[in-house]
């Protein structure tokens, strides 16, 4: 589990994804990108591109934050 106080900027896609109780599929399609893309990123073979990361960090916080 990722503690409360963690910095959202330093988490990677799989923490991320594994906190807000995602599969692989679901992740990709928040995204607008492929389960394989979200495979690859999170087993380290590439990079997330930044304007991925912008999003993943923005459903994130938008999770931490709960309902308006």
């Amino acid at each position: 589990m990722i503690m409360s106080r963690e910095n959202p900027a330093r988490l990677t896609i799989r923490q991320m994804r594994e906190e807000m109780k995602l599969s692989q599929a679901d992740c990709a399609s928040l995204l607008g990108m492929s389960k394989r893309a979200v495979q690859s990123c999170e087993q380290g073979w590439r990079n997330p591109s930044p304007s991925m990361m912008r999003i993943a960090l923005m459903l994130y916080i938008a999770h931490r934050q709960g309902p308006a």
